[in-house]
């Protein structure tokens, strides 16, 4: 399944699915190792004594594209 943002360098990859649930880190290699298995992680952002998770309601997110 194509993910919606892949972040990643030669050694490190990361694809996240809608809402910035990441599904795919691949390492020691991109395409080498799902260490995830595809199931979804979350992300959290704790600040000003507030914790959230990114894909709550209450964040506003939006991709785009650089053209890189």
């Amino acid at each position: 399944m194509p993910r919606d943002l892949n972040i990643g360098n030669r050694t490190l990859l990361f694809n996240f699915g809608r809402n910035y649930t990441f599904r795919d880190i691949y390492y020691p290699y991109a395409g080498g190792p799902n260490h995830s298995l595809g199931h979804a992680s979350l992300i959290g952002v704790w600040t000003e004594g507030k914790f959230s998770w990114i894909n709550s309601s209450e964040w506003s997110r939006s991709f785009s594209h650089t053209g890189r």
